[in-house]
């Protein structure tokens, strides 16, 4: 490597570097950092390699469509301000997975680097929650009663950052896997992932326990499949069970959530749906998007008005529902209801075609990470928001073959 490229190397590494930071601490760093990524690694590209690059990648195709569609529905959404609001959050969805395509491949130890640093800040942020809940205790435990966790990073966003922990789950394993770690490494990657596990059952977050299990699962069939100690991963599928009993008698956080996950259950189950009540209204919201997309299936309401068309839908079936209850449906629902069926096609593409590529088949990080999106995208709404947003498009391109090679490599 020369001198120029090992100075745009470690110009884009600082840049990427900048970005986990802003993730964490700073939204206004984290657009800037964006920004910066797309075009310090578009820089020089030239047009046969732009060209290229369209033509080998379909999925990029879909990615930029997660952005152009909501972008085009414009024409039928009649609120301007709003419509605007929810396409700017989305540009990541094309530049991001953009930069990483044309980028210069990153060497090894710069993988290394930006893996680490994503870990390190996971891992501090959590250590920060811990401490303000061990200096709190009684509080948050009564909160876990009703629908109260603890406080969190991504301005408390227990979902997106519980995401996020299962994220660093995955690039410790990756690191763990690497076959020329000493022997300090892989024990300090086993004592890490072993901090985050406990961690996420302290917090107690659904989609974060979720997605780990469903990860952990996906795993253990690779591990059943590949390994030559085909009794590794079969006595692992059994560690889950053993978890969650440790996790239910051994942290009270863990059993009062479940206990009222239970009991909301029970609630709207039976047509009870409560103010404040977090899974009635995730339901309720369903509910609604339903609704709109069957009234408008062919071309949507527009990614502007669709949270007129939400709000209506409250006030006449959930009157009572407070602003704070009153939230968009499910990714999946969101896209169906302000585009119509083409949306609907779309959303659901996104989730299932990164399981169809050849060269990704293999790649189990690659398809833990995406089973994990899959789920996202049936229960929550993170391409609706700014770290979701990040957290999709940066880690759907760092988890491809290409960059998993270059960190595996020897």
């Amino acid at each position: 490597m020369g001198d120029k490229e090992r100075y745009r190397e470690n110009l884009l590494v600082l840049v990427i570097l900048l970005l986990l930071v802003g993730l964490f601490f700073s939204r206004a760093l984290l657009s800037i950092g964006t920004g910066l990524f797309f075009l310090l690694s578009s820089w020089g590209i030239s047009f046969r390699k732009t060209k290229q690059v369209l033509s080998q990648n379909n999925y990029y195709w879909l990615l930029a469509l997660l952005f152009l569609l909501p972008l085009m529905s414009g024409i039928w959404s009649t609120d301007q301000v709003e419509w605007w609001n929810r396409i700017q959050v989305k540009i990541p969805l094309l530049i991001i997975p953009w930069a990483f395509l044309v980028m210069p491949v990153l060497s090894k130890r710069a993988y290394y680097l930006i893996s680490w640093c994503y870990i390190i800040l996971v891992i501090v942020t959590s250590l920060y929650s811990v401490v303000l809940f061990a200096n709190d205790a009684s509080t948050f435990l009564q909160a876990y009663h009703k629908a109260g966790l603890l406080q969190v990073a991504f301005d408390n966003d227990h979902v997106r950052y519980s995401w996020a922990i299962v994220i660093a789950l995955l690039l410790l394993v990756t690191l763990y896997k690497n076959k020329i770690n000493s022997r300090i490494e892989n024990l300090l990657c086993i004592f890490l992932i072993a901090w985050l596990v406990f961690y996420l059952h302290l917090l107690a977050a659904k989609t974060g326990l979720i997605t780990f299990y469903l990860g952990f699962y996906l795993y253990c069939i690779y591990c059943l499949l590949t390994a030559q100690r085909k009794w590794i991963p079969i006595v692992g599928a059994f560690l889950p069970v053993l978890l969650i009993l440790i996790a239910y008698y051994c942290l009270p956080s863990f059993q009062h959530r479940l206990h009222y996950v239970v009991w909301d259950y029970q609630q709207y189950a039976n047509g009870h749906f409560l103010p404040g009540s977090p899974d009635g209204s995730r339901v309720a919201s369903w509910k609604a998007g339903l609704s709109i997309f069957s009234n408008h299936c062919w071309g949507g309401v527009g990614a502007g008005d669709l949270w007129q068309y939400m709000q209506s839908y409250y006030q006449q079936n959930f009157p009572l529902f407070t602003a704070h209850d009153r939230i968009l449906p499910n990714q999946i629902l969101v896209y169906a209801a302000s585009m119509g069926l083409p949306g609907l096609v779309l959303i659901l593409s996104i989730g299932l075609y990164p399981f169809c590529i050849k060269q990704e088949s293999k790649n189990i990080i690659w398809i833990c990470f995406h089973a994990g999106n899959l789920i996202c995208l049936f229960t929550d709404i993170g391409l609706e928001g700014q770290y979701g947003v990040f957290l999709f498009s940066f880690f759907t391109s760092w988890f491809s073959v290409k960059n998993q090679a270059s960190l595996l490599s020897q």
